[in-house]
């Protein structure tokens, strides 16, 4: 009933031992046979769903089969039709031919999970594009309070492995390629039982012991998305870095930054796949690419820019700048310079951006009453008119305006490079990013002439200054090279 496998490192069993354990392997003892003899195998659960919609959050399934197969055959079955919480759109229904009809007297998903559960059990949960199957199906065991964890596999992945070259592995093209029958395409069932067809054929081909290395922790065969190779991702490097992930034209569709560029993009395919922006994100997907930066800081600095250069369509917060405030000076139609809090805009810098419209806001107060500014022109409320006039009003504020911007002063941050014989370096000049770039450690630059020669310019923005700001506070003065002092507030 069961195909065995016997490891290549297990030891021989005497009378009475118990059997040893091997990752991913459920142990049978054989009742006609004396203790010592155990079979090893390996259970699958082949499943395929139909659903309301494409993606987890805010849909339903309609339909679940699973086909449990032990590396060579189908052994047992299980199928059901689901009553999900909405209506099945009619596109949907042209696809699959499951009706609200026909779902009408099914149980809910709480009235099968427990049958369901049970006949997984350990084996080890096996889809075509498993990504999709498996969040639907966690997700709606989280909405009942359950906790669902499998190890699973990906049977477009491991295709590819078994049958490389074919120009698409789909479903319905590995059918026609592998002349496998499947009769109801678009139904749980037959999708199942076709897929576990397939998976006969890679077992052949990887056998259990290709199966159990696709299983290992780390591998990327589990988790990553359909069109990335595993080759690419080992090859990431754990250092500080951004990253860009690339469809299949070549256009880039987000930009990222990290302390450790493989750890951070693993992340983004582990993490739960509930929504239809992730479930586009990872279907697109077809390349990742890289830069090293030597510091979290330089990642931090890249990151903005490119994301405003590229604008990628999956990097919305950054984009929009969502959530961020700033202080902004403008002139009125009597010719005042005014100062007021507005939300950020990526097309003008403010004179000091924040987190939050409070905290602008109690910055402006102090900053009025350091240089002595009038609150009515600030945006801020007064007791009484101001009797300032025009021209000693808007000196005071432009004056105002300057300090800040040279508080900062001017200097160089220096940090890890790319590599152990250089230094990254970033331009501060009277509290504005010049530039920034890396240099061999034998290179020694002590003046602001030195600058153009051995940084490249970089964009200020009031992003990159929030992010300098941050960061000054914190690091350390061994990592200052200052060309100028900062004038110092009154």
């Amino acid at each position: 009933m069961y195909s065995s496998f016997i490891h290549p490192n297990l030891p021989p069993l005497r009378s009475g031992s118990q059997a040893p354990k091997l990752p991913n392997f459920q142990t049978f003892k054989l009742p006609n046979f004396p203790s010592p003899y155990y079979l090893y195998t390996m259970l699958f659960a082949i499943t395929d769903i139909e659903t309301t919609g494409g993606f987890a959050s805010g849909n339903s399934i309609t339909e679940i089969a699973v086909c449990m197969h032990d590396g060579e055959r189908i052994i047992d079955e299980w199928h059901s039709l689901i009553r999900p919480d909405k209506s099945i759109p009619q596109h949907i229904v042209a696809l699959t031919g499951i009706t609200d009809d026909m779902v009408y007297d099914a149980p809910t998903f709480e009235e099968i999970a427990d049958s369901l559960d049970e006949f997984v059990g350990d084996a080890v949960f096996v889809a075509h594009n498993v990504n999709f199957d498996y969040s639907f199906i966690k997700n709606h065991y989280e909405q009942i309070g359950h906790r669902w964890n499998k190890k699973k596999l990906c049977t477009v992945r491991l295709s590819k492995k078994a049958f490389p070259g074919f120009r698409s592995y789909g479903l319905g093209n590995l059918c026609r390629q592998l002349e496998v029958n499947n009769e109801s395409a678009h139904r749980a069932q037959g999708d199942a039982r076709a897929t576990a067809e397939i998976f006969s054929m890679i077992a052949a081909e990887m056998g259990l012991d290709g199966l159990d290395e696709a299983l290992k922790r780390g591998s990327g065969e589990a988790f990553l998305p359909n069109h990335i190779n595993a080759e690419t991702f080992h090859a990431l490097p754990e250092e500080p870095g951004v990253y860009y992930f690339i469809d299949n034209k070549g256009k880039i569709i987000y930009i990222g930054k990290a302390n450790n560029i493989k750890g951070r993009v693993k992340q983004h395919f582990t993490g739960k796949m509930q929504s239809a922006r992730r479930q586009g994100f990872l279907t697109e997907m077809h390349d990742i690419h890289y830069q090293l930066t030597g510091t979290e800081l330089m990642a931090l600095l890249i990151e903005d820019k490119e994301i405003k250069h590229y604008w990628p369509k999956y990097n919305r917060a950054q984009k929009f700048s969502s959530g961020r405030f700033g202080v902004y000076h403008y002139e009125d139609q009597r010719g005042y310079i005014r100062l007021g809090v507005q939300k950020a805009s990526p097309t003008n810098s403010p004179i000091r951006a924040f987190s939050s419209a409070f905290r602008a806001r109690q910055w402006l107060f102090e900053f009025a009453d350091q240089f002595e500014l009038a609150y009515e022109y600030c945006g801020l409320p007064a007791a009484e008119p101001s009797e300032i006039g025009q021209v000693e009003h808007n000196e005071r504020v432009l004056a105002a305006i300057d300090k800040q911007n040279r508080l900062l002063g001017s200097f160089l941050i220096k940090g890890k490079g790319r590599e152990f014989d250089e230094h990254s370096l970033i331009w501060i000049d009277n509290g504005q990013l010049r530039a920034l770039g890396f240099v061999h450690r034998s290179i020694a630059i002590d003046h602001e002439d030195h600058i153009d020669t051995h940084l490249d310019s970089f964009p200020h923005s009031s992003t990159a200054e929030a992010i300098l700001r941050m960061h000054l506070e914190k690091v350390s003065s061994r990592s200052i090279i200052v060309l100028s002092e900062p004038e110092l507030e009154n």
